[in-house]
């Protein structure tokens, strides 16, 4: 059994970065990965202002600080899955983009990666076809609002 320690959160949008906050506020090292440095820097800053909003009404159980330093937003993906024990998909949903970016991280990965997705339409079965460890692929499907959602 893997212990989790550091996660990779593919998309730094609506859904990525509330999945990378919560992890992050969890406990989890997480890396944020999107395919540009303004996109990962905007769900950044989205993170901080939500952070910054909660610990104002007494919601956070850490500073802020402490929160965010375990949280490295990043662009390029072999860095960003390197060393993750487990990869949360949050981009768009088309299976050949998810297929296509779970072949990608497989090349990268520690064999021990569980790769999740945070799909609520696609089939898991054949999002695993495209991996060479469909036995790794599982879903993790998030609900609105995330915070409230224990991981």
């Amino acid at each position: 059994m893997v212990k989790i320690k550091t996660i990779c959160v593919l998309g730094a949008g609506v859904m990525g970065h509330a999945i990378a906050e919560l992890a992050a506020i969890s406990g989890f090292k997480v890396k944020m990965r999107d395919i540009s440095e303004e996109i990962v820097q905007k769900g950044y800053e989205r993170i901080k202002a939500s952070l910054d909003k909660d610990a104002k009404r007494g919601r956070l159980k850490e500073d802020v600080e402490a929160i965010l330093s375990r949280i490295t937003p990043i662009i390029e993906l072999e860095e960003a899955v390197k060393d993750a024990d487990m990869v949360i998909e949050a981009i768009p949903e088309v299976l050949e983009l998810k297929g296509k970016v779970f072949q990608e991280c497989e090349q990268y990965c520690p064999q021990h990666t569980i790769f999740t997705t945070n799909t609520s339409s696609l089939s898991i079965s054949k999002l695993a076809e495209y991996t060479g460890r469909p036995d790794r692929v599982v879903g993790l499907h998030f609900f609105n609002p995330l915070k409230v959602m224990r991981l």
